[in-house]
């Protein structure tokens, strides 16, 4: 990494054991002497308070809301007790930088943090990656919709391939392209339906944007979907569904939505889109404003003023 940058690797923090982390983060920190500590996982948003001084700046970066709907029982209310205890600790000693504006209202309702100590920067792509990389002509005799089902509650594959096996039945006949390995969907559906294209991990993302005619968002929750903004820079017509950390989108033409967890809503919405091409203008202009407002430099800069203005007070 050259002289700008050193890396130091810790323990995973362990969660009900934080002195083994603690100890190593202050040996880092009485060496480096930081300005500021900016923290990107909860995990470690606690530790770092802990082993560092209060002249300190301390940043806690917030990805999520804490969800904890799928727990059992017993868990939730252990889960509920934890969130709120590090979150009271925190309040007084930490700024915070949200992902989503939505998210930054959920905490400032629950009183988990100080308005005027907390912003929203929406994250960004790395567009430099994507330009780099090779795009892939569509060589299928069907329409494909790409999208990501590694989480499949999360990312609402349930809902995706309901809508799928449906237009299927309507004879629209399309083809469905995931990144996806063969026993993992078995063990979720049972078998690989005929309309599924399995693809293996990849570094040119790209080529499978490049390759659909339609990119779809079905996740049940989202904070920023890199998947979504990287779709509309690869100038590929996107569906989302409504929810929380995309409504970002709702100013690119290209993108429209559907009515989260709604699978006939999906269906209609898809067969639209599928049946109504745009014009490379209303593409090409999402593509700008990706680059004007959702890009990794756009992103960067935003750390580094909100860094400056923490450095002022």
């Amino acid at each position: 990494m050259g002289n700008r940058y050193k890396i130091y690797f810790v323990e995973e923090v362990n969660r009900k054991n934080t002195s083994k982390i603690i100890e190593e983060l202050k040996k880092i920190f009485n060496k480096e002497n930081p300005d500021i500590i900016h923290s990107h996982f909860d995990g470690y948003d606690v530790p770092m308070v802990k082993a560092s001084s209060s002249n300190v700046i301390k940043i806690c970066h917030r990805h999520n809301n804490f969800d904890i709907s799928n727990l059992p029982i017993h868990k939730k209310l252990y889960a509920v007790y934890n969130v709120k205890k590090n979150m009271w600790y925190l309040k007084d000693k930490t700024l915070s930088i949200f992902t989503a504006e939505e998210i930054r209202s959920e905490f400032l309702n629950k009183k988990y943090i100080d308005k005027e100590k907390s912003v929203t920067i929406i994250n960004g792509i790395n567009t430099k990656r994507l330009d780099s990389q090779s795009p892939y002509i569509n060589s299928y005799n069907k329409p494909i919709i790409f999208s990501f089902i590694g989480d499949w509650h999360r990312k609402g594959a349930d809902i995706l391939f309901s809508a799928i096996e449906k237009i299927n039945a309507d004879n629209l006949n399309v083809y469905l392209a995931i990144i996806c390995k063969e026993n993992y969907l078995i063990d979720k559906i049972g078998y690989i339906p005929e309309w599924v294209i399995l693809l293996d991990t990849t570094d040119n993302m790209k080529e499978y944007y490049s390759m659909a005619d339609l990119f779809i968002s079905a996740s049940r929750k989202e904070t920023f979907s890199y998947a979504l903004a990287e779709a509309i820079y690869c100038k590929i017509p996107c569906l989302s569904s409504d929810v929380e950390g995309v409504q970002w989108a709702k100013e690119i033409p290209s993108v429209d939505f559907f009515e989260n967890e709604n699978v006939s809503s999906l269906v209609r919405k898809i067969k639209v889109m599928l049946n109504c091409k745009p014009t490379e203008k209303v593409l090409i202009d999402p593509k700008n404003i990706i680059i004007q407002k959702y890009s990794e430099t756009v992103w960067t800069n935003k750390i580094i003023d909100f860094y400056e203005s923490c450095k002022k007070v």
